[in-house]
């Protein structure tokens, strides 16, 4: 991570100067950075809405009935399958096949 962090910090102040040595190489290096460190954030985000519709869809029921706004309250229901709910289960099953789809674009 330092080292692409490094390497964006050169391209950026180096960029206006072809001159510098390796430029070439730095700048390729400081691009693969960039691409890895922004695959890495979709990753991280795919994981972290799996997380929050699980915390979401694992509200008791008298919480999300008692809550005040009758859209929120609908959008939850219809969200979480109404009795079904997302389960242990079905948490699993949704980042196995997140895992899967990745493994493939990959």
């Amino acid at each position: 991570m330092r080292t692409q962090i490094a390497a964006i910090v050169a391209t950026t102040t180096l960029s206006a100067c072809s001159m510098v040595p390796y430029y070439t190489e730095v700048k390729a290096v400081a691009d693969a950075g960039i691409a890895t460190a922004v695959q890495d954030r979709r990753e991280f985000n795919d994981k972290k809405l799996a997380v929050n519709l699980a915390a979401l869809c694992d509200s008791s029921i008298g919480a999300v009935n008692r809550y005040p706004d009758v859209n929120v309250r609908e959008f939850v229901d219809r969200l979480c399958g109404g009795d079904e709910g997302i389960s242990p289960e079905r948490l699993s099953d949704v980042l196995r096949t997140l895992d899967q789809l990745r493994a493939r674009g990959s």
